[in-house]
């Protein structure tokens, strides 16, 4: 059974290539996944346009500070990511490099 974030824990289907289910680009079992590059602009576009991103320009909400977004919006300015995932009902962030 996929679970909400489209990724499928069914021991039963691992391995199975279904181009809606998310899949690292490292793990990728497509190998035109593996090629394909993202489109920052388009990230940059689809962050904006959230309801999340008003919260950032919010000054009654500091703990949201505009520079967070500014981050956000710096597409692969690190060469890595952070994953979280819930572990015993809490977000656990871990790093995450490619290839």
């Amino acid at each position: 059974m996929p679970d909400p974030g489209g990724r499928d824990r069914d021991p039963a289907r691992q391995g199975e290539c279904r181009r809606d289910a998310w899949t690292s680009p490292s793990k990728a079992c497509c190998p035109e996944r593996k090629r394909r590059r993202g489109d920052p602009d388009a990230a940059r576009r689809l962050i904006l346009a959230g309801a999340e991103a008003e919260r950032f320009r919010d000054p009654a909400r500091p703990h949201f500070p505009p520079g967070d977004l500014d981050i956000a919006l710096d597409i692969d300015r690190y060469p890595f990511a952070i994953r979280v995932t819930m572990e015993d009902g809490r977000p656990v962030a871990r790093m995450e490099r490619a290839g």
